[in-house]
């Protein structure tokens, strides 16, 4: 601090040992002051003379006190005084009368003033105008608050942004997701529009555009923002706009909550909606009690229901005719509700009363404690494949039937397996039931008789090397210890690549014609040794009367 002779006009000279330059003080921005011992104020400057509009120089300390606001006056009176007791430095703030009428807010400090012998010889301050400063701290405090508020009641990412300041205030959960803001005055926007996903930010700006061009209170928008890690997280967004009486806006609070995980859920319900809705099979949900809860376009055409009849509240058993809805209840629901999963053929009951035979599967679902939640099920028509069943046993009967008045048995012989299937009447040809029988060619080559065993395999030899019609015949040894002689003929069918893959053939029991060959065999060897007995016999007679003639001319 510089200093001047003690005549100098400009010096101000509270104390023999303490003297400042007036020009310099007359040219600080601030409000500056100066009192002596006895709390006489000696100087004010011009900025405080300017800022009050009136002049407390020669007042006492408390000089103040009728440009402070009454609420505040006996609070810095007693602060003033008990700093010059205890020769302390203060600091007060109170509102103080501006020239223009209006109470502003003022910060005061003081310092004491020693002598070189450690006496107070007067206070030196300033004072500053802290109205805006308190009204920026005030809406900070008061966003910081919100903010902490709303973090404590919800998950969301909480944010405050001031218009004026651009100052984002933010909860640590948004911190977390996100990354620290730009503090104050820093282009918070541009951070927050590097963030938004391209695709989506065009749609999101001109919505908060339109919210604020219609003065409207919040606006609600979801959009997908870039995390801290470089992901992206799909938000459901909640903003409020605070205005002044002016309608601009000040202040816009709001919360950001992650729905990742439920928009990956809806796009899986929705992708399994689309597949239920396009499948052809019947799928239903009801309640473990059997209230519909839904049921699929599939169902409905199935069931002959129109696609607008709404199935909330209909019971189950109203699809199936009372055999069918017997079975489910009695069979299916229970064992689905212990096992997890029933199958079985049941029939839907159509909405014209015609009984479509369906196969079905029964479902039950839990919750994450093992509570029964709901019951699905899949139902499939198998009219045509019941259809089929039918033709083919109609099919089958007369076929069998056609072989079992031919009194020969059907066999297919599969070479790359070795399993035979019989058709026809195989227990009166072998005493056998098919079952009996089973275990393939090595099973049936047992039965031979042990005589034609190699003749037998010498056949199938031949037939596989010549790929010739199987024709042989051979004696097996029926269960009752008799011989039945067979006659076999079978055909073999080629594949696509020219293997051998099956022989179909006929089993013909001949045992009463080999029987009947045999005994006619035996007659002809009977019958031709009479013949020859009767032709010696004739010789000899012939012989005989070729004789007596002889004699009776000889004797004549």
């Amino acid at each position: 601090m510089t200093t001047r002779g003690s005549n100098d006009p400009r010096r101000i000279a509270p104390s023999p040992t303490f003297q400042v330059d007036r020009v310099l003080l007359d040219g600080l921005p601030v409000m500056v002051w100066f009192d002596d011992a006895a709390g006489r104020c000696v100087y004010v400057n011009q900025a405080a003379n300017a800022y009050t509009g009136r002049s407390i120089q020669g007042q006492t300390g408390d000089g103040w006190l009728d440009a402070i606001h009454p609420s505040d006056r006996d609070g810095f009176r007693t602060t003033y005084r008990l700093a010059r007791e205890a020769k302390q430095p203060f600091e007060a703030e109170f509102r103080l009368l501006r020239f223009d009428g209006e109470f502003r807010w003022v910060l005061e400090r003081g310092n004491p003033i020693f002598s070189a012998r450690g006496e107070l010889v007067g206070y030196f301050g300033f004072s500053l105008d802290t109205t805006d400063r308190r009204g920026s701290d005030s809406v900070r405090r008061e966003m910081e608050e919100q903010v902490r508020l709303l973090g404590l009641a919800t998950r969301d990412w909480v944010w405050c942004w001031d218009a004026r300041t651009e100052r984002i205030i933010h909860n640590t959960a948004f911190a977390a997701a996100l990354g620290e803001v730009p503090g104050p005055r820093a282009p918070t926007q541009a951070w927050w529009r590097e963030r938004v996903h391209p695709a989506d930010h065009a749609r999101v700006s001109a919505a908060f555009v339109t919210a604020l061009r219609d003065g409207r209170e919040e606006i609600a928008s979801e959009y997908r923002i870039r995390k801290r890690d470089g992901s992206y997280a799909h938000v459901e967004q909640r903003a409020c706009f605070v205005r002044n009486t002016q309608g601009d806006v000040v202040r816009v609070l709001g919360a950001m909550r992650d729905v990742t995980l439920r928009q990956r859920v809806e796009e899986a319900h929705a992708r399994f909606a689309k597949i239920l809705e396009s499948t052809s099979d019947f799928v239903g949900i009801t309640t473990a009690g059997g209230l519909i809860l839904y049921v699929n376009s599939a169902g409905h055409e199935m069931l002959g229901w129109p696609a607008e009849k709404t199935v909330a509240g209909v019971h189950i058993a109203t699809m199936h005719p009372p055999w069918a809805a017997e079975i489910i209840f009695e069979e299916g629901i229970p064992a689905a509700i212990r096992d997890g999963t029933w199958t079985g053929e049941t029939a839907l009951l159509t909405n014209d009363l015609r009984e479509v035979p369906v196969s079905q599967v029964i479902i039950s679902h839990r919750n994450a404690e093992g509570d029964l939640e709901f019951i699905s099920t899949i139902i499939r028509d198998i009219s045509e494949r019941k259809r089929e069943e039918v033709a083919r046993i109609e099919w089958a009967n007369r076929y069998d039937a056609a072989i079992r008045a031919s009194d020969q048995v059907l066999f297919d012989w599969n070479s790359a397996t070795n399993e035979v299937t019989y058709g026809g009447d195989l227990t009166r040809l072998t005493g056998y039931t098919t079952d009996e029988i089973s275990g393939g060619l090595e099973q049936f080559r047992s039965l031979l008789h042990r005589d034609d065993v190699a003749a037998f395999d010498d056949e199938i030899k031949r037939v596989i090397a010549t790929r010739d019609p199987f024709h042989h015949s051979f004696r097996i040894v029926h269960r009752e210890g008799r011989e039945v002689h067979v006659q076999a003929k079978g055909y073999f069918f080629v594949d696509r690549l020219g293997q051998i893959g099956r022989m179909v053939g006929f089993l013909a029991d001949v045992t009463l014609q080999r029987r009947a060959e045999a005994e006619l065999a035996r007659s002809q060897e009977g019958l031709e040794g009479r013949v020859v007995e009767r032709t010696a016999e004739l010789a000899r007679a012939r012989a005989l009367l070729c004789e007596q003639p002889c004699r009776s001319h000889a004797l004549s």
